[in-house]
């Protein structure tokens, strides 16, 4: 019953696309859960030059760089799934999803993930043509980072390197390439604490989705403290 209550609590709080993780690779011990809340802020670097477009739709379009939003939390719930599998849920306004890990490799002090995150996000997207500034976007996000953890004590520090794909309510698929860097610092047994950015980058495909993320992922209980491979 308390993982029901959490679930919908995180599938109702305010949240972004989910494009920081806030976890290791090490997964949760069997038949524990845990839950995230970490205020962000994403914004969103200068537009880049558009294309087909006529001179005067050029001329009236804006460029300029966009000021960052006000912080946005971000909330999730993940539950263990055997010995080296997990799940979670996040959720808001306007983007809710699931994901999965699996932790391939377990060391004392090196461990690695495999990962996939799909979001359902409504929102606006600008595109890369100037007279389609925006539209409507109602669509997919697929993230698939691989997660490397260095553990250093209370100290696991954490890179997701990655691929993601979005496919908007048109059908139109817009590829990019994902880059994060966390650390997890174990305040208490109960407890973690987990700034964290990411870049995204579009290399293919109609929508402009360059955007930086940066939060702090508050932790609790924190049960996957990696002590043991």
């Amino acid at each position: 019953m308390r993982r029901v209550l959490a679930c919908a609590l995180v599938l109702f709080c305010a949240a972004c696309t989910g494009q920081n993780l806030y976890t290791t690779p090490r997964t949760l011990p069997e038949d524990r859960g845990q839950v995230i809340i970490a205020p962000q802020i994403a914004f969103r670097p200068k537009r880049p030059p558009m294309t087909d477009c006529s001179e005067d739709r050029c001329a009236r379009s804006d460029t300029s760089e966009k000021p960052p939003q006000f912080p946005v939390p971000h909330a999730a719930y993940r539950t263990a799934i055997g010995e080296r599998g997990e799940v979670g849920v996040h959720g808001g306004i306007d983007a809710w999803g699931a994901d999965g890990k699996w932790n391939a490799l377990r060391t004392a002090t090196f461990d690695l993930a495999l990962f996939a995150r799909l979001s359902y996000v409504v929102a606006s997207l600008p595109t890369h043509r100037r007279d389609e500034p925006s539209r409507a976007h109602s669509g997919l996000l697929l993230y698939v980072p691989i997660l490397l953890g260095l553990n250093l004590g209370r100290f696991t520090l954490v890179a997701s390197p990655g691929y993601t794909v979005v496919v908007d309510a048109a059908g139109r698929l817009t590829h990019a390439l994902r880059a994060g860097a966390g650390v997890q610092v174990r305040v208490t047994s109960g407890f973690a604490l987990m700034p964290e950015a990411s870049i995204l980058h579009d290399v293919y495909g109609p929508a402009w989705l360059d955007t930086v993320t940066a939060g702090l992922g508050f932790i609790f209980p924190n049960l996957a403290a990696p002590s043991k491979p």
